[in-house]
């Protein structure tokens, strides 16, 4: 029995192939743009820098700040899943880092 195949001629299990590109942000310590299929992000990072938010910040920690906006065809509730976004992305790098390891002093 062979695999059933989709309109672009990919198997039901075979995802589209991602595209990075490198520093996209002038302005930015580091930036990325990722795309796969249809769906496109575009990340940077810059710091150090004085968090927008001065009750998350930690002298003896680094702070992590996050700001997302979504695209245009998402304006519905837009700004509630933009926050809702920013928490998560925010907790989840967060915990990916050695936040102990880089105090701004």
């Amino acid at each position: 029995m062979s695999a059933a195949r989709r309109a672009d001629g990919r198997t039901a299990d075979e995802l589209r192939p991602p595209t990075i590109e490198l520093g996209l942000i002038d302005l930015a310590d580091g930036s990325c743009r990722w795309s796969v299929g249809g769906t496109c992000a575009v990340a940077s990072a810059r710091g150090p820098a004085l968090p927008r938010s001065a009750k998350r910040e930690d002298p003896e920690r680094l702070t992590v700040d996050v700001s997302c906006r979504l695209a245009e065809k998402f304006a519905a509730r837009r700004p509630q899943r933009e926050r809702a976004l920013e928490r998560a992305l925010r907790d989840a790098l967060a915990a990916a880092c050695d936040r102990a390891r880089y105090p701004r002093m």
